[in-house]
């Protein structure tokens, strides 16, 4: 007995209209399969994104226009990502330092100059100070962020570094004070003019030398003592004592001692302050 294939009893119409489905099934197939790497690559992005935040020490916030927070990203101001939505990207700085923002927003809305630079200083959640530099770009037009982008990094370290560097400048010039450094282990390091007016020694004669050579021999260990104690508590200490001057003529001294500190918080000296006492 003769056998015909299935095929053979479908008409034409309905075998074209088969091979469509058939090719749209491969079709989604192939669609199905392109969403699955996609979905890992957004996955995978995703990973590397939080990785890469996790492991900045920048802070990001993207707001509108009208500097209301649309998203905390990355938040160092101690504020949670999530919790300040709609508030005044400004609201945690100091009063005096708010209307640097609004300025900055200004410019960029005014004359749309793409991005500008801001320092300010924010208040911490526990009341202490945190300065803080940045850039706000603006990228309101960008169909895919539709936001303004703050990035800024804590500045709080190098700010009191420059303060103390200008206040150190501007003691150093003091002419009442003698005032130079010296290493833990007392060699001098800077010397200023009103040393040089105070005890005779210029400044190319002390640099390198100890400071025992301005300190009577019976008080030299009393002086080691004292500036041993502030390298090790890092305490800052005031005494009275009697110095040399070049021409061997003692003078009763009121000493202060400092620990200086670097950027990254290392010990690099100890600040001498001496002034001369009338008695």
């Amino acid at each position: 007995m003769e056998t015909t294939s299935p095929a053979a009893h479908v008409c034409p119409d309905c075998a074209a209209r088969m091979e469509q489905l058939d090719g749209l099934v491969w079709q989604l197939e192939d669609e199905n399969r392109n969403l699955r790497l996609l979905e890992e690559a957004l996955r995978r992005n995703s990973a590397w994104f939080a990785a890469v935040l996790a492991n900045n020490a920048n802070g990001v916030t993207l707001t509108g226009p009208g500097r209301r927070i649309l998203r905390v990203v990355r938040a160092l101001t101690g504020a949670v990502p999530g919790e300040v939505p709609g508030a005044l990207l400004e609201s945690r700085l100091v009063p005096e330092d708010q209307h640097i923002l609004v300025e900055c927003y200004r410019d960029l809305l005014e004359r749309r100059c793409g991005q500008a630079k801001f320092e300010v200083r924010a208040l911490r959640p526990d009341g202490s100070i945190q300065y803080l530099a940045g850039v706000l770009t603006d990228l309101l037009d960008n169909p895919d962020v539709q936001a303004i982008i703050c990035n800024y990094s804590d500045v709080t370290r190098s700010k009191r570094m420059e303060l103390t560097l200008a206040e150190f400048a501007a003691l150093a010039e003091n002419p009442d004070y003698a005032v130079f450094t010296g290493s833990a282990e007392g060699q001098v390091l800077t010397w200023n003019d009103g040393a040089l007016r105070m005890f005779g020694y210029t400044e190319e004669e002390m640099a390198g030398r100890q400071i025992e050579i301005l300190v009577p021999e019976e008080l030299r260990a009393e002086e080691q003592a004292a500036r041993q104690l502030t390298v090790e508590t890092g305490i800052a200490r005031k005494r009275s004592t009697t110095w040399l001057c070049n021409d061997g003529t003692r003078i009763p001294v009121r000493i202060s001692l400092s620990l200086i500190r670097d950027s990254y918080g290392r010990q690099c000296g100890v600040l001498n302050r001496c002034q001369r006492m009338t008695l």
